[in-house]
């Protein structure tokens, strides 16, 4: 099985966080750090669903960047600081 790895960041704005995902353009908020990761997962999710619904999940990854992948790849979302 193939696996992507999808890598975000998480930066402070001074009265919160934002977790941020630039190859897919979506970003969590949250008042913790950890608020504003599990804001991004849910977003992702999100993201995802809606794509396998649609089945234009292949072509969007394709457009970030991701390009080829199976439809058994296994999508995961890795947090860097």
């Amino acid at each position: 099985m193939e696996r992507l790895v999808l890598t975000a960041t998480v930066e402070s704005t001074g009265d919160g966080y934002l977790a941020l995902l630039g190859s897919l353009e979506l970003q969590g908020e949250g008042e913790t750090a950890r608020m504003a990761e599990d804001d991004l997962v849910d977003l992702v999710r999100s993201w995802i669903e809606l794509r396998q619904a649609d089945e234009s999940l292949g072509q969007a990854l394709t457009d970030a960047g991701f390009p080829g992948l199976e439809d058994d790849t296994e999508i995961c979302l890795e947090f860097i600081s």
